[in-house]
């Protein structure tokens, strides 16, 4: 979850008293900008209605705990981190549904805000960047209305605020010495924060530098084989298939025996396979004998393993054994009398 430094919206200090705008047929924020003829949307306090659905008890069945309701605003340019507002009221939090709204706000999307709501009890927060602000413009809880010159500061004292935007390319990052760059990753294991639950189930406790007993915080975390290996060949790969290297590749050599039918061929690949597992390689050997060498060829590319050796009847007859590289495709011949020193030396170029 990326937290970046929050630059607040300056009070203007105007002391306008909030006022009813009429908006018809506005639904989003972009209209509302264009509507009015703002360019800068950081005044427009957006919106979003959520639902904290009730605690469990341990038989699963809910208990007298009623739904919670929460009214979160962010700035018009910015967007809800919904993991962030999961951290600050439990797993149990969720969108209002669209149908739910008008019972809820008393309006549908787009013109919900936060005077006149039409539950009393619902929860009030706004992110960071809005915390005192005033002029903000949000809505009047009144389809195609909406108000002006709200000030939270003196409107809604009652307002909370955490760091609930999500944090957007170009934002300076919390200790301000950069600049945030977003790219696209792959999650390759979990941590997950435990807490206390099992802990106080199990009585598992220690003493601290003061002897007092505490318990224990626990955590945990995994890290996915598969999707190390899936993560390797998002970056690893071209039009023919897999690109392996290194100690992830399954196999060092992939040996194909291009004519099995051939006796003096086939011997001569078996020979070469014994060889290159005496030499220590590790080798997957296709010899297959109802595959035609295009299929083999291509297979070969596919699995991906970095360096094929190809003994077929023109290199035999040569006294030699075909080695490609996969990344590069690159191709030399190899001396089957010299075949350990020639691929130690063709080993180190991988």
């Amino acid at each position: 979850m990326a937290i970046s430094h929050s630059e607040k919206i300056p009070r203007k200090e105007s002391k306008l008293s909030y006022e009813e705008i009429h908006t018809p047929n506005i639904k989003t924020i972009d209209e509302l900008a264009v509507f009015l003829g703002i360019k800068d949307k950081t005044r427009l306090a957006k919106s979003r209605v959520y639902v904290n659905t009730p605690k469990t008890t341990d038989a699963g069945k809910s208990s007298d705990v009623k739904n919670e309701y929460i009214l979160v605003f962010v700035c018009g340019d910015d967007e809800v981190n919904e993991s962030k507002l999961q951290t600050i009221f439990g797993p149990g939090i969720r969108p209002a549904h669209p149908e739910e709204l008008l019972e809820i706000a008393g309006a549908d999307a787009g013109s919900i805000g936060p005077i006149g709501f039409k539950n009393p009890g619902i929860k009030m927060i706004a992110d960071l960047r809005l915390k005192d602000a005033d002029e903000l413009i949000s809505g009047a809880n009144k389809n195609d209305y909406h108000f002006k010159n709200i000030d939270f500061k003196r409107d809604v004292p009652s307002m909370k605020y955490y760091d609930v935007r999500t944090v957007k390319e170009g934002d300076l990052s919390a200790d301000r010495k950069s600049k945030i760059r977003i790219a696209k990753a792959i999650e390759l294991g979990h941590i997950f924060k435990l807490g206390t639950k099992y802990s106080e189930a199990l009585g598992a406790k220690f003493l601290d530098r003061n002897g007092q007993e505490k318990t224990i915080i626990m955590g945990s975390y995994g890290i996915g084989i598969e999707r190390i290996a899936a993560a390797y060949i998002e970056q690893n790969y071209d039009k023919d298939g897999i690109i392996w290297s290194g100690e992830i590749a399954p196999f060092e050599i992939h040996l194909i025996c291009v004519n099995p039918r051939i006796e003096h061929i086939k011997k001569q690949a078996d020979d070469l396979y014994e060889n290159l597992q005496k030499q220590g390689f590790s080798v997957l050997y296709d010899d297959r004998e109802d595959i035609s060498p295009g299929f083999k060829f291509k297979d070969a590319d596919l699995i991906g393993i970095p360096l094929q050796m190809i003994v077929s009847e023109k290199n035999t007859k040569n006294g030699e054994v075909e080695v490609k590289f996969r990344r590069t495709s690159e191709r030399s011949k190899l001396k089957l009398a010299d075949i350990e020193n020639g691929l130690q030396n063709i080993v180190k170029k991988l």
